[in-house]
């Protein structure tokens, strides 16, 4: 069945280069393997950015088989959170917690003073520091971007009994179905309201997609610093507070790109207003913020920081990619 499904992705990797003018270089499908011999016998590969525990009874997680124009199969596991608001909250909960645990010496308390005002989060730590959390997020290109907004609004949706009827079209739209399309046809001969509650036919249903993913139109230190200037471009008073989280939400980019990314851009991080700039990868997590893994490269800290980190790093040691476990 397995291998049958990825000679299906295969040939259509060859029918999507001959059909589109750009330069299309993998193919993505979803699925959750059900066991590591699968991922053995398929010669998998996973991607840099991958945890290293095993995802069983984990929570809100996807799983990504990235096929490469040489038939090469790529895995990658990313944070899966319908609800935008809730992921954001997850990415905060994320950071106090690393925060406390790299720089602190002791517990740290915090109030959560504003929501949305204008910052994504305003707090008050124990400490009488008060930061300013600031999440955004940089993808590959755009179409990759909206491609994981239409799966996170049909899984946020799925959970639902009912749906307005607009909704069920929006889906419909999105996500084809014949069988949803008669349905539809026949909501309209009978003259259905656009906010009439249906019964929701992707209730409960897992899918399988299937999509092209394109390389960055844009050198991916281009995408950071576009983003960062995003940011320095509000009106939002007190940056020299705030800390900016940037969510990587990226397909194709590995640990090595991030790298050579950085090198180009320089000192441009530390010339920005911002307090702190951090990346942030994640992979998967509890609705609460525990039973969760995730990382963060560090672009801008104080020196305090860095000092700390550099001592984590002698004590832990650094393991492959120069990445360290905590």
């Amino acid at each position: 069945m397995y291998q049958n499904f990825v000679k299906s992705i295969k040939r259509l990797l060859k029918y999507f280069k001959n059909i589109f003018s750009i330069n299309v270089d993998t193919f993505v499908a979803t699925k959750y393997l059900p066991n590591s011999e699968i991922v053995k016998n398929f010669k998998i590969e996973n991607s840099s950015f991958f945890p290293i525990h095993n995802l069983t009874k984990k929570m809100n997680y996807k799983e990504y088989l990235i096929v490469k124009r040489d038939g090469t199969i790529l895995r990658r596991i990313f944070l899966n959170v319908f609800d935008p608001r809730l992921r954001e909250q997850l990415i905060f909960i994320h950071y106090i917690t690393r925060r406390t645990k790299f720089f602190a010496d002791s517990p740290i308390g915090f109030n959560i003073i504003s929501r949305d005002d204008p910052w994504d989060y305003k707090i008050e730590l124990s400490t009488n520091e008060n930061l300013n959390i600031e999440i955004t997020s940089i993808s590959d290109n755009h179409w990759n971007f909206e491609m994981l907004k239409s799966e996170e609004r049909l899984g946020l949706q799925s959970n639902k009994n009912e749906i307005p009827f607009h909704e069920l079209k929006k889906l419909n739209k999105l996500f084809p179905d014949q069988n949803v399309d008669s349905l539809i046809k026949d909501y309209e001969k009978q003259n259905i309201a656009k906010t009439a509650m249906v019964p929701n036919p992707f209730y409960e249903k897992s899918t399988l997609t299937l999509g092209r993913i394109d390389y960055p139109k844009n050198k991916l230190s281009i995408i950071i610093d576009n983003v960062i200037i995003e940011k320095e471009k509000k009106k939002h008073s007190d940056k020299i507070n705030s800390v900016l989280i940037i969510d990587n939400r990226t397909f194709t980019m590995e640990i090595d790109d991030f790298r050579n990314a950085f090198e180009e851009l320089g000192n441009r991080f530390q010339e920005s207003p911002f307090k702190e700039i951090w990346l942030y990868t994640g992979y998967y997590s509890a609705n609460d913020g525990n039973e969760a893994e995730y990382n963060f490269i560090p672009l801008k800290i104080s020196k305090v920081q860095e000092k700390k980190l550099l001592k984590m790093v002698n004590e832990i040691g650094n393991k492959k990619n120069g990445i360290i476990y905590t």
